[in-house]
């Protein structure tokens, strides 16, 4: 047997290889068209704030060189290539860019474990955003080919909000007065306007040109780009109260009758005019910000500076009548019929420290505080309920290339167009496109029509509060109805409904899309309660201006004037009998619960539609109006009184 001989495993040197650079080349598709008509529904770039539970969620956008980008150009490119037949390889197609208006962006959500979720969004589309790239091929190829109807989930959206206006007799919106299936021609010198494809080497798309604004027949392009700025303010900041609302200001200190203590005077109706930040002093070490606003006191058109904490909306407060009876028995001097009344009435002051009194005021003489307010105080009044009483649209706009629908006149009516519009007045309360608003109705109220859009109702016990419904403002609407005279003006608005439920309530269908989905953001959900869209995936729904009960204030119930005690709060959202409404409450805590979302609030007035009257124009026919009612009923019925006693 021979030996053994051991043998040495062979050594080979091996070089690595390179991997080889194939350079691709791209046939970039260049968009001529759009139908992005405007960048207000853009999420902020954040670095977020971690809430409770440690999340921390924020968005921000995808810039052009992102791998992230390119895959979704490049997924494009080879879908337009394949439906269209374009010569060559599909996958060598590549999107230059976006279509004009059309932005990436990128939401991350990450918890303290370190674990994260990345999810790309597609903002530019009115109607919301797209969620995912399968979801945007259909609009791309519309877009692209500029032919016929978009068959996309957002487009076909705006179509059924169109069926539900018509069929609850608005005659007036039409599909093609709508952003939706309306492209608008980019005009470039440097693309041949017969041939949308042009040679490229590289994969990297040059940076988007800014965004077209869009245009107004009422409005130039720097006042459209300045509305929208203002919209955006008030939609992106915390800010409880907004420029040109009207609001309750406090009077500090109150000011009280000598003879009947039981008359005070703790607000004074005002406008708000400005808002601004003033730095408070806590204690030695630290400050803190302080929401501050300018506010015109109407009567008197005085302005001061004034906290947050000092003001309240004009709806959730309502002078007591012993108050408004009271005053009626005050009359005014007689030597009022030898002054202006007007002078008298913008004379009084009703922020002060001490007993009455004012150098060169014609009042002075013989009147204490009280009866030197009632005069400024019933004009106030009346200015305010003349406001209240009116809701118009704000700030027009036309979307790029589109006019105004016109209909064939009839013998009853003038021809009638549309008007889609950034905002709305209502009440005193500015309210715009993005915003949530509390609904008059309640689900079981809602019309067959109706009903057929929306959501099984759950059972009672999972409800917050009475189930008061939610609209998120997607569109504001003035156009024509029919009636027995010919045609009525009215304001329409459209969007999703949304509802507040149970923390507890679970489904397994998605009826609650996260707010950058949507294409809003979502506010915070009133109480212990989370946010439960109603409306059926892909429905709309059209109501009038009349059956909205204004904006949702998520944070009243902190507010130092109308927060409502945790155990009242808790009671009232425990108690089986809330549901019917049952709970004793006080006056103060029953309003405080409607704007928070957790009551019903009824709308007491009668809103009269004036679209065509600016907000300052309003103010100073208010202004006359009540001027005139007050010297009719008080100051020369007092004038007559004083001829009789002498």
């Amino acid at each position: 047997m021979p030996p053994h001989r051991q043998v040495k495993p062979l050594r080979r040197q091996m070089t690595p290889l390179q991997p080889q650079v194939q350079e691709t080349h791209y046939e970039e598709l260049i968009f001529k068209e759009t139908d992005s008509d405007i960048s207000g529904n853009y999420p902020e770039d954040t670095t977020g704030r971690r809430d409770q539970v440690g999340l921390l969620d924020y968005t921000q956008r995808v810039l052009s060189s992102d791998p992230r980008h390119i895959q979704w150009r490049k997924r494009v490119g080879r879908s337009i290539a394949e439906e269209n037949k374009l010569p060559g390889d599909a996958k060598c197609y590549i999107m230059s860019q976006f279509p004009e208006g059309y932005e990436l962006y990128v939401r991350v959500k990450e918890r303290r474990d370190g674990s994260s979720r990345r999810d790309a969004y597609l903002y530019g589309h009115r109607n919301g955003s797209f969620r995912s790239i399968v979801s945007f091929l259909p609009h791309a190829n519309w877009l692209y080919n500029g032919e016929g109807q978009c068959e996309c989930d957002r487009c076909r959206a705006t179509s059924q909000q169109v069926s539900v206006a018509q069929s609850s007799g608005i005659t007036s919106l039409q599909p093609t007065s709508t952003a939706c299936n309306r492209r608008s021609t980019i005009t470039s010198a440097t693309n041949p306007h017969s041939d949308a494809i042009t040679k490229s080497l590289t994969v990297s798309g040059s940076a988007s040109s800014a965004s077209s604004r869009p245009e107004s027949p009422h409005t130039s392009d720097a006042e459209a780009s300045e509305d929208q700025t203002k919209a955006m303010v008030d939609l992106s900041t915390a800010a409880m109260f907004r420029k040109g609302e009207l609001v309750w200001a406090a009077v500090s200190p109150a000011i009280t009758d000598s003879l009947a203590h039981d008359d005070v005077i703790l607000y004074w109706p005002a406008i708000v005019i400005n808002r601004a930040v003033k730095p408070q002093c806590r204690d030695q070490a630290t400050d803190i910000e302080v929401p501050h606003y300018q506010v015109e006191y109407l009567g008197n058109l005085y302005r001061r500076y004034t906290p947050e904490s000092d003001i309240i909306p004009y709806i959730s407060y309502t002078p007591p009548s012993t108050l408004t009876d009271n005053i009626k028995k005050y009359r005014p001097p007689s030597k009022w019929s030898q002054i202006d009344a007007t002078a008298a009435w913008k004379a009084f002051w009703p922020i002060s420290t001490s007993s009455y009194s004012q150098e060169g005021s014609s009042m002075s003489e013989g009147c204490s505080l009280f009866e030197a307010a009632i005069p400024a105080l019933i004009l106030s009044m009346e200015i305010a309920n003349q406001l209240s009483y009116l809701y118009r649209p704000i700030f027009p706009r036309l979307l790029p290339g589109a006019k105004p629908l016109e209909m064939t006149p009839t013998p009853k009516a003038p021809a009638a167009g549309q008007h889609i519009w950034h905002g709305l007045m209502w009440r005193g309360e500015r309210i715009w496109t993005g915003d949530l608003v509390r609904l008059g109705c309640l689900q079981t109220e809602w019309s067959d029509k109706i009903q057929a859009c929306l959501e099984e109702p759950l059972p009672a016990s999972l409800i917050v509060g009475e189930g008061v419904m939610f609209l998120l403002i997607e569109n504001i609407l003035s156009g024509d109805i029919s009636s027995d005279d010919g045609r009525a003006a009215s304001v329409f608005i459209t969007g999703s409904i949304w509802q507040a439920v149970s923390g507890r309530w679970n489904e397994e269908r998605e009826l609650f899309p996260d707010s950058v989905s949507a294409g809003f953001v979502l506010p915070p959900p009133p109480y212990l309660s989370r946010w439960r869209m109603i409306s059926r995936i892909g429905e709309r729904i059209c109501v009038p201006a009349e059956l909205i009960s204004g904006r949702y204030y998520p944070q009243i119930l902190h507010h130092p004037k109308l927060g409502v005690p945790s155990e009242t709060l808790s009671h009232f959202l425990g108690s089986e009998v809330s549901k019917s409404g049952l709970v004793l409450l006080d006056i103060q805590a029953e309003v405080s619960l409607a704007l928070a979302g957790l009551r019903r609030l009824w709308n007491e007035h009668h809103n009269a539609l004036r679209p065509y009257h600016s907000h300052r124009q309003e103010i100073d026919e208010a202004r006359a109006l009540a001027g005139k009612l007050l010297w009719e009923t008080v100051v020369h019925p007092a004038e007559e009184h004083s001829k009789v006693d002498g």
